[in-house]
């Protein structure tokens, strides 16, 4: 069986402002935190070089997303982190939505650390 793969849509050029959401692993010792980041940020720089490098490979998902370690949002998309698995949601102006998941390294978002 083959799997059919796409490419991303994403137009990281239009991506002004990135929200990293750091999940809670255990609500009595660790809470939720959230870190923003704007044009001139190196974060942003990196997450816009991390979605040209994989652009391909991603697979169509239709499952419901669980919240993983972190999530990456912004205007028209949201990434799902959780160690070795991505799902991004990715909207257009037209109003259609898709999700695709893929494979990561697990260390590939080493940047964002939990604030």
């Amino acid at each position: 069986m083959v799997a059919c793969t796409s490419e991303l849509t994403l137009k990281v050029n239009d991506v002004e402002s990135i929200k990293v959401t750091f999940f809670a692993k255990d609500s009595s010792i660790t809470k939720t935190r959230i870190a923003t980041y704007a044009d001139g940020d190196i974060e942003l720089e990196q997450f816009k070089r991390w979605v040209e490098r994989n652009r391909t490979g991603w697979e169509p998902y239709i499952a419901t997303v669980a919240v993983g370690d972190m999530m990456i949002s912004g205007e028209q998309f949201t990434l799902y982190l959780n160690n070795d698995f991505a799902v991004i949601n990715i909207s257009n102006l037209e109003g259609e939505h898709a999700q695709y998941a893929k494979r990561i390294a697990i260390d590939e978002f080493v940047q964002f650390t939990r604030p």
